[in-house]
């Protein structure tokens, strides 16, 4: 099994897990709740190196990246 490594952020954005049950108040379509994951070293400075990237955009529609999740929330502020 190849050594990994955790994480609760990328590139200082916080990253959450939001596959629980929807009575949780934390499942789907929710920002969920941290959560800390596995994956190998190599491998968080790839996702970091693509979150800066997003963030680089200055004309992001939907606003500055605040938490990471599965779900496709988008701010109240969205423009589209």
């Amino acid at each position: 099994m190849p050594n990994l490594d955790t994480f609760t952020e990328l590139s200082g954005v916080p990253v959450h897990y939001d596959r629980f049950p929807a009575e949780s108040g934390f499942g789907y379509g929710t920002k969920g709740r941290p959560h800390t994951f596995r994956v190998t070293p190599s491998f968080i400075q790839e996702l970091d190196a693509c979150i800066d990237e997003l963030k680089g955009y200055s004309q992001a529609k939907l606003g500055a990246l605040e938490v990471m999740d599965g779900s496709k929330n988008l701010p109240k502020s969205a423009e589209f």
